[in-house]
């Protein structure tokens, strides 16, 4: 199915299927940051708990508001570093690049925070287990806000870019929900919030499998000299475009970034 917009120079039609494809998998990375702060809010108190933590250590946890705190906020504060990491590489691996490695940052920190729960650690294996998880998979979250936006931004047709980049901040809010309410339907299971954690994981698949069949960033392929690769990839979308509104779009490409 084809769509069509009359903007000032008519757009090229494009295929329905492949704008959801650029869109919903990059999105699934901004719902995975959201999952997190929903399953944060739950997990926090079952990790407190004598029964519902499954672990030796709820003590340490319920006595140490530091620790909670930690708990908490780490998986944020990683995100922050992870941005500020990425801001420096993201140009030169582009976006499509940043966005697996979000996927793999998001798997390795479900993994080790579905671990921590191993009965048999004590409080400082389990703890600090737990803690690299949750920097992982924020190192993860840093990595896909800001390689997502930047992906749609520059891959979705040019009538409905706007609403594709909002409707991606629609998905954190959905992966809260989502979060919550795995955290829930597990909120009475001894070690049940791993069970969360293992939800995330999945998604995270989901998410990195969806990225890896993409094509990479037309505008990225452009500004790095690769206008062939940049051609293919704008096909990708608009399977009909003519060769003049491509160059019209790689020269805007271009001139935007010598801005």
């Amino acid at each position: 199915s084809m769509a069509k917009s009359e903007g000032p120079k008519a757009e090229a039609e494009y295929d329905n299927m492949r704008v959801l494809q650029i869109f919903i998998f990059p999105a699934i990375g901004g719902l995975l940051f959201g999952f997190d702060i929903g399953a944060t809010s739950v997990i926090l108190p079952q990790l407190q708990d004598s029964v519902t933590s499954g672990t030796t250590w709820h003590d340490l946890v319920a006595d140490s508001t530091i620790i909670q705190g930690a708990f908490a906020s780490s998986g944020t504060i990683a995100a922050m570093f992870g941005s500020m990491l990425v801001y420096t590489i993201a140009d030169t691996i582009g976006r499509k690049r940043t966005m697996v490695w979000a996927g793999v940052l998001y798997i390795i920190g479900s993994f080790f925070n579905c671990l921590s729960g191993d009965p048999n650690f004590n409080g400082t294996t389990g703890l600090t287990v737990l803690f690299i998880g949750n920097a992982f998979y924020g190192f993860g979250a840093g990595f896909a806000m800001h390689g997502v936006p930047a992906y749609v931004g520059e891959m979705a047709p040019a009538s409905i870019r706007g609403f594709l980049v909002s409707l991606k901040e629609a998905f954190v809010v959905i992966g809260m929900v989502l979060g919550y309410a795995f955290g829930f339907a597990w909120e009475d299971s001894p070690g049940g919030w791993r069970w969360t954690y293992a939800m995330g994981g999945i998604i995270a698949v989901i998410f990195l499998a969806g990225v890896w069949f993409l094509p990479r960033s037309a505008r990225w392929l452009a500004l790095t000299g690769k206008s062939e690769e940049a051609k293919e990839s704008l096909r990708f979308v608009s399977p009909k475009m003519t060769d003049e509104q491509m160059r019209e779009i790689l020269v805007a490409a271009e001139d935007a970034a010598r801005e």
